[in-house]
């Protein structure tokens, strides 16, 4: 498994990538700090059909090498997995964002999406879907 930890990419609030091995998708977590505002992350999409959530409020990006879902976001205090605080994707064309409920904002949260890409990312068969060369 690796970790990537961009730090500060708005005021107070981290974004984590971790890469599981064989789980056909990429663990993101945004650590919002003491301080940190949710309303200021904004995922802008392009090269994507459409951007729609489902009833379960998965978010699913459409795109031509099928669909990528992003599942519902599960929001808590660090430290404390089982302190669940109310969130959502919210879509306004092709940005993202998240509506996170009134929570304590002297204490770090964790906002935690999982995602899994389509099938063909996914298979054991081996393949470049974009070459590029002089």
């Amino acid at each position: 498994m690796s970790k990537v930890t961009y730090k500060n990419i708005y005021p107070n609030i981290d974004v984590e990538y971790v890469f599981p091995k064989d789980t056909g998708g990429v663990k993101y977590s945004i650590i919002l700090h003491p301080g940190a505002d949710p309303s200021d992350i904004k995922m802008k999409y392009s090269g994507v059909e459409k951007i729609s959530t489902d009833r379960s409020g998965n978010l699913i990006l459409h795109s031509s090498f099928g669909n990528f879902t992003d599942h519902a976001p599960v929001t808590f205090y660090e430290g404390n997995n089982n302190s669940v605080i109310q969130s959502s994707f919210a879509v306004n064309g092709n940005i993202v964002s998240f509506k996170v409920a009134d929570y304590d904002k002297s204490k770090t949260v964790i906002i935690d999406p999982w995602t899994v890409n389509p099938p063909a990312f996914t298979s054991s068969r081996k393949a470049a879907y974009d070459v590029e060369f002089d």
